[in-house]
């Protein structure tokens, strides 16, 4: 288990090692962020259930992803993953 995670990581960054760091920041600060209100709701909300909880994951990830494809990040600077194309 532990040596296939490490081929697919190698292989991961061997196949994505030009693409933009700045692209991949922002990626990571917003999946770090989706967690941030199932923790709250779990800390403080009594009544928070478990179909409750998915929702709230699934719910900011599809808010994450939309987010993150409209973002400069993606398409219309120099410094983006697709600097070439405009998507907006």
């Amino acid at each position: 288990m532990l040596m296939t995670l490490g081929v697919v990581s190698v292989a991961l960054a061997t196949g994505l090692y030009n693409w933009s760091i700045l692209f991949f920041a922002s990626w990571a600060a917003s999946v770090a962020v989706e967690i941030l209100p199932v923790l709250l709701y779990t800390f403080f909300w009594r009544g928070l259930t478990r179909r409750g909880l998915l929702g709230t994951l699934f719910g900011s990830a599809a808010c994450c992803c939309v987010l993150q494809l409209f973002s400069p990040t993606v398409s219309g600077t120099s410094l983006a993953l697709f600097p070439e194309q405009d998507f907006v």
